[in-house]
């Protein structure tokens, strides 16, 4: 998961340091490292979740299905979420 990196209003330290990072987008992304020092890693965007910002963490069961862990206000939820 990418995106945000803290609530805004909080006195967050990491947003004083980085003020951009409260308005990054929250998205799904899959990587693969290199098995050996040096080279690339490749990435892919699975879910890019437009006005719903603070995803922050995801799960995937044994049929694929992503689940994923939101921040809402504070209240946190869990959503399960299909798509191609």
């Amino acid at each position: 998961m990418i995106g945000d990196l803290d609530a805004t209003g909080k006195s967050a330290t990491v947003l004083d340091d980085h003020p951009h990072g409260a308005i990054a987008a929250s998205e799904h992304v899959r990587f693969t490292l290199p098995d050996t020092d040096g080279g690339g890693v490749g990435s892919k965007a699975l879910h890019h979740f437009g006005d719903l910002r603070r995803v922050e963490g995801v799960a995937l069961d044994d049929e694929g299905h992503a689940h994923y862990v939101i921040d809402e206000e504070g209240r946190v939820a869990l959503r399960t979420l299909i798509f191609d």
